[in-house]
């Protein structure tokens, strides 16, 4: 009886052991860089400040302060610079660097100021790729743009398309937009316009100066174990950024980013 249970106790344990072993958490990124105050989490309660080289996860939200700034690396080598006072989303990303049209990314602009270049996963499936804002929802053809979500009632949003092309959908209507287009919503009213409103061109102005390049060479998704988690000494993938802080922030356009090897509401932060 007691070898019995010796046996069976020997049974349990292993199980345990493999069942803690079998499901890793997902990791979709990490910070490259960052300045000033950033925070991450998957709530309010769970925010933290963050830390050059932690992990991003589907579910988490990165927060730039007043003084804050911070370049996102995915495991496609997609890249996404965020200004101050930002409010940014992962909601969903799935990427097999062997197959890269079957993988899928969704994130949400809450607030604040982003640019993004898209990686392989954009590049091999435009339509995997989902950028929601208050506002509007946003699809791709292999691009390069900028975008500013206002904290105001009216959610006005503002699309800057440096390369490729952005998709607009709002209420059910789709805009196309080239390269050198901005696109806005003002007061609940879709328009292209020539120049973004005086309240958003410093940011876009700072953000259109940073040098973003992308290399199809390979996935960064394939070093991507070296970015597992809080001050965590790798970097993810021969990706390097240089001068990223100007004055406490991303601003002046001294950053240089080089990808080497590389639908519905948007939620909001939960209290939970």
């Amino acid at each position: 009886m007691r070898i019995l249970a010796a046996f069976l106790c020997a049974v349990l344990l292993s199980a345990v052991t493999l069942d803690v072993g079998a499901a890793p958490t997902p990791v979709s990124g990490y910070i490259q860089d960052m300045s000033g105050d950033v925070r991450l989490g998957f709530n309010k309660r769970d925010m933290r400040a963050a830390h050059k080289n932690d992990s991003l996860q589907p579910g988490m939200t990165v927060v730039t302060g007043a003084d804050g700034s911070a370049v996102l690396k995915f495991a496609d080598g997609e890249t996404i610079a965020l200004t101050r006072s930002t409010k940014f989303f992962v909601q969903e990303y799935l990427f097999d660097p062997q197959k890269p049209a079957e993988g899928r990314s969704v994130f949400s602009l809450l607030q604040g100021g982003l640019r993004f270049v898209t990686g392989l996963l954009g590049r091999s499936n435009p339509s995997a790729f989902k950028l929601k804002t208050r506002s509007v929802t946003m699809g791709i053809r292999g691009t390069d743009a900028t975008v500013y979500q206002s904290d105001n009632d009216n959610g006005d949003v503002c699309i800057q398309v440096n390369d490729g092309g952005v998709t607009v959908t709002e209420g059910g209507n789709e805009y196309e937009t080239q390269a050198g287009q901005i696109i806005c919503m003002l007061g609940g009213v879709v328009q292209f316009v020539e120049a973004v409103p005086p309240g958003m061109s410093e940011v876009f102005a700072n953000l259109n100066a940073l040098q973003i390049s992308f290399e199809e060479a390979g996935a960064l998704g394939q070093g991507l174990g070296g970015a597992g988690g809080a001050g965590a000494g790798g970097t993810g993938g021969g990706s390097t950024a240089t001068g990223l802080a100007i004055g406490g922030a991303i601003l002046g356009g001294a950053a240089i980013i080089n990808n080497n090897k590389g639908g519905g509401e948007n939620p909001p932060l939960s209290d939970q």
